[in-house]
């Protein structure tokens, strides 16, 4: 008599649990398999898998037999249900691991919410990952999350990305350092899109590279979130990549920054501000302490709202909306459609001694790419010993270049005093109504 329980199978309906389909397959009833056929397997308990450098990815992955990658570590380690309960450990031994392709980090079954996997080297003096597309680690999707420590990311593009709402950590206490062999110029070490989250409360070694932005996050689609905690921050001596964070892409992003020390901040910030901020609309909340090169201001913000907490030490300018640029004196006389060649938001202007008058303000496309368009924005500051003088409405420039003052009548500047310049593309210029600098005088 037919088993009753084989007796109800059908081809199409045999049973997914693995351990029933060995029932059906010892009675003999077989059918093509599909993947989605058997559940993946469950974690019993804490799984820790390793990778060496005399390693074979056709391991188990134990410590006495360990993989050779990281990423065949990752692709087990990601195949186990953790029934919410346990955890994913793996270690990368002593060695320069180069794959061909980043690490990939995706999301896990069912994860303790509580928990990290966690990728762990020897020491950033002894383990690197330099993989080929120079693209270190790539996390990625709502639940991916994932501990790096204890490594050295030699990448020349991104060290740590984070997208789709992924989270990373360096965990209190840990440490990585970052390198460029190849001289492209590591310039993110990490990288934040779209929803995802890096955390860093641990040390974090910039000295390696010549050509970087420490710090970016991209908002992509949605927020995206930068935090610095805690640890020690070294940079280089010198770079020439502009400020330690940046964040752009014309998208909300928000950043933390608060390390317990830094090295070197002030040797190497030679291209501008210690903190880029822009463009995009973006909310920075910052604590700690800062101090960069005298002359060099801490924080550069392109078109973005800033909000600065609980600055301890500020030993520089601060400048917000305003990456400063000092021009050329002024000759006496006026000047019609004044160039300005770099878009820098402070334009430091030295109004000759016998005074200067200038009838309109041309902006040229500069690293921004940006003209005189809609809502660009100027600072006007007179460094000179004479009066500056802004003429409104004056045909000596092209019309589109003109100033115009609310109240009609040109605005002079003393020295040290300044005005804000706010381009409207439908403003009067006293011959239409097709653009001009709105100009205010601050003080």
């Amino acid at each position: 008599m037919p088993d009753a329980k084989l007796s109800a199978l059908t081809p199409a309906t045999l049973p997914l649990n693995p351990t029933d389909l060995l029932y059906v397959a010892q009675a003999g009833l077989s059918r093509s398999v599909q993947a989605s056929d058997v559940s993946a397997p469950k974690a019993l308990s804490n799984l820790d898998f390793y990778v060496a450098a005399t390693g074979s990815d056709s391991n188990p992955g134990t410590i006495g037999s360990p993989f050779a990658t990281g990423q065949r570590a990752v692709n087990v380690g990601v195949s186990y249900d953790y029934q919410s309960t346990y955890s994913l450990a793996i270690h990368i031994g002593a060695g320069t691991f180069a794959p061909a392709t980043q690490i990939n980090l995706p999301e896990l079954v069912n994860y303790p919410a509580n928990l990290f996997a966690t990728v762990t080297g020897a020491g950033p003096a002894s383990t690197t990952i330099q993989p080929s597309n120079g693209i270190g680690f790539l996390a990625n999707g709502s639940t991916a999350t994932w501990q790096i420590d204890q490594v050295a990311i030699d990448a020349s593009l991104y060290g740590i990305f984070a997208a789709q709402g992924a989270f990373s950590l360096i965990p209190n206490g840990g440490s990585i350092a970052f390198k460029d062999s190849t001289g492209g110029g590591n310039n993110r070490c990490f990288n934040v899109a779209d929803g995802a989250l890096i955390q860093s409360i641990g040390s974090v070694d910039l000295s390696a590279l010549s050509k970087m932005f420490a710090y970016a996050a991209n908002g992509g689609s949605s927020f995206a979130i930068f935090e610095q905690n805690l640890g020690t921050v070294t940079f280089p001596v010198s770079t020439s990549g502009g400020g330690w964070l940046l964040s752009n892409f014309n998208f909300a992003c928000l950043m933390n920054w608060a390390p317990s020390s830094v090295v070197n901040a002030t040797s190497w910030n030679t291209n501008g501000g210690a903190i880029n901020v822009g463009p995009g609309t973006i909310l920075a909340t910052l604590d700690g302490t800062i101090s960069t090169i005298p002359g060099n201001h801490a924080f550069d913000v392109f078109d973005s709202t800033c909000i600065l907490n609980n600055l301890t030490t500020l030993s520089a300018d601060l400048l917000i909306d305003a990456v400063s640029n000092t021009p050329a004196g002024l000759a006496s006389g006026t000047t019609n459609n004044y160039t300005v060649i770099e878009p820098h938001r402070l334009q430091r202007i030295a109004a000759n001694a016998a005074n200067s008058t200038l009838t309109g303000l041309k902006w040229n496309v500069g690293q921004q790419g940006r003209l005189q368009s809609q809502g660009a924005k100027h600072i006007l500051l007179n460094i000179g010993t004479g009066t500056l003088t802004l003429n409104h409405q004056d045909a000596g420039s092209t019309k589109t270049n003109r100033f115009n003052n609310s109240t009609g009548a040109a605005i002079v500047l003393s020295t040290g005093q300044s005005a804000n310049l706010y381009y409207d593309a439908l403003s009067a210029n006293g011959t239409d109504n097709t653009g001009a600098w709105l100009v205010s005088k601050n003080n």
